[in-house]
């Protein structure tokens, strides 16, 4: 299982506008926690939570996922779209976490 957590990008509020308490909870079930983005690498130092992963982050938590290790990523939104699709060509699940602040 793969848990995927979107971060807008600065210019929409990037990681100011996370809930940090829903992004703890989502990746302490995580065997690995992944970054793609610089607003997602600094959501999670916000949240006092070092990723994992940071380059190769998108294939190596795939590639995790596939060995039975459950995994969060948190990655910016304009990766976001691309990286469900590859999850759906190698057939991996995963759930969308919504973090956005209201």
């Amino acid at each position: 299982m793969i848990h995927v957590c979107k971060v807008p990008r600065i210019q929409h509020g990037g990681s100011k506008k996370i809930q940090q308490d829903k992004l703890l909870e989502v990746t302490s079930q995580a065997g690995i926690v992944a970054a793609v983005g610089l607003e997602a690498f600094i959501a999670l130092k916000a949240a006092g939570k070092k990723p994992d992963m940071f380059f190769g982050a998108r294939e190596g938590v795939i590639e995790a996922a596939f060995h039975g290790i459950e995994c969060a990523i948190v990655i910016v939104d304009e990766e976001f779209t691309d990286f469900l699709k590859r999850l759906e060509n190698v057939e991996l699940s995963y759930v969308i976490h919504d973090l956005i602040s209201p």
